[in-house]
């Protein structure tokens, strides 16, 4: 009998300490009365607490998705951090005896407020999300203070802490809980896109085996031999795709992608150039760095009508808040990438007409290095804003595949094509409740010219 009425007793507690949550989020006083101090209760509060983030992956990924584990530290982090918190507001009183109850009183009350916002949120992201985006931080910092106001109530009340005490747990509750939870659990997904079998990447020998680097010589100047001079009296599109980040497939992917694309939107085959860093790329494209990027640049400015025709170069990667773009291939050790080293290089070339597209965080902050009255400059992203998609297993970045799949299907005025690839990636984030990412342009007087030829030839 006892070993058949133990599910039972601790599904009442774990009711009561429910209960207890909801009240004390709605400042109850009755909410003490419902705590049961119960650990069995309280790891039930604790895996639920799971739900609200893996219920908005779900919607966000749709059932062809998988659960990540990887982020379970990250968010059993504010629960560890939970029980430091009271033990510190308890200590001063000797009122650790209360110290159970008032854990599960407060991760009830978490469980409730997380579960109300998070399916507020979700709900307003994908039905309201120009309307709502105005006031998101502001109902997040309300969620926040919410949260504060009734965990300090409920750990308060249960406890029955004098003033002095109520003071202390107001500062050591946010500090030592509620603010590294929020800072430490940022957006760690546990519903994630499914990943398919890279068997290309798998079967692909090491960046560093002997064979790829004994390769790469041959393979930049095979690249380069297929340049073919530009054609005079014509203005044509002569293009450089990078993808230099080697630690995720998505980036070697893109690069493939929007060099295939360029050649068939502009009749451009013979006037590209593929660079990239990744295991599946070492033995058939040169690696993506800045010295191999000077030389493909060396020799696009020869067979190009200087006058005439526009170099388009596209880099997609990571970026950093410190406006560097990374390149990278383990195990080498390339330079990232600023805005006055790729200056430099372009000047260097002797390329007049340029287009420069960064698919990359914080990419707005190399704009003005870069900018010109006869250059382009296009990026995913503000300088102090990061950009999305940047996951293995997918085709594009977010904002790679507006500007080729939707920007580029719509028109050949690169131009055109940037303004619908921002409109689109804007409408996108925004609808995932994402930051957006704000898509930069700077467009100079000569090349505006130039983009309007290149739209117009045959």
């Amino acid at each position: 009998m006892r070993l058949r009425a133990w599910p039972v007793t601790q599904a009442l507690a774990f009711g009561r300490a429910l209960r207890a949550g909801l009240l004390g989020a709605l400042f109850r006083p009755s909410a003490v009365r419902h705590v049961e101090a119960s650990v069995p209760a309280l790891l039930t509060l604790i895996t639920l607490s799971l739900l609200p983030p893996w219920a908005d992956g779900l919607l966000r990924q749709g059932l062809a998705g998988q659960f990540n584990p990887w982020a379970l530290p990250t968010w059993a982090l504010p629960h560890s951090l939970a029980l430091v918190a009271v033990w510190l507001v308890l200590s001063p009183t000797r009122a650790t005896g209360f110290f159970l109850p008032a854990v599960v009183a407060a991760t009830a009350v978490h469980l409730v407020i997380d579960t109300v916002t998070s399916l507020t949120f979700a709900a307003l992201d994908h039905t309201q999300p120009a309307a709502w985006l105005v006031w998101r931080n502001f109902a997040t910092w309300l969620g926040w203070g919410w949260t504060w106001a009734a965990t300090l109530f409920v750990v308060t009340r249960v406890a029955h802490l004098p003033l002095r005490a109520r003071a202390w747990a107001a500062v050591a509750l946010p500090l030592f809980w509620l603010a590294p939870g929020t800072w430490f659990s940022q957006d760690p997904a546990l519903w994630i896109a499914d990943l398919p079998d890279d068997t290309e990447a798998v079967a692909a020998p090491s960046a560093a085996s002997e064979e790829a680097w004994a390769r790469q010589p041959e393979l930049l100047l095979d690249a380069l031999d297929h340049v073919t001079p530009g054609r005079p009296g014509t203005t044509e599109l002569f293009h450089i795709v990078m993808g230099a980040y080697g630690g995720q497939d998505v980036f070697v992917r893109e690069a493939r992608a929007a060099h295939a694309l360029l050649n068939q939107r502009f009749g451009a085959q013979g006037h590209g150039v593929l660079l990239a860093n990744h295991a599946s790329a070492a033995l058939d494209l040169p690696f993506a760095n800045l010295t191999t990027l000077r030389d493909t640049l060396a020799t696009m400015a020869e067979r190009m009508n200087r006058d005439e025709d526009v170099l388009f170069l596209y880099i997609t990667t990571h970026g950093s808040p410190e406006h560097m773009l990374s390149v990278d291939l383990w195990p080498y050790q390339f330079d990232p990438i600023d805005g006055p080293s790729l200056r430099a290089a372009l000047d260097e070339a002797g390329i007049r007409y340029r287009v420069i597209v960064l698919s990359a965080c914080y990419a707005g902050g190399l704009v003005a290095a870069l900018q010109g009255p006869d250059t382009a400059v296009f990026t995913a992203a503000a300088a102090d804003r990061s950009s999305f998609g940047c996951e293995n297993g997918r085709d594009w970045t977010y904002f790679g595949e507006a500007f080729y799949t939707q920007g580029l299907a719509k028109t050949t005025n690169l131009e055109q094509a940037f303004e619908l690839a921002r409109a689109s990636v804007t409408q996108r984030e925004i609808a995932q409740g994402q930051q957006p990412s704000l898509p930069q342009a700077s467009v100079g007087a000569g090349v505006r010219a130039k983009l309007q030829e290149l739209a117009n030839a045959p």
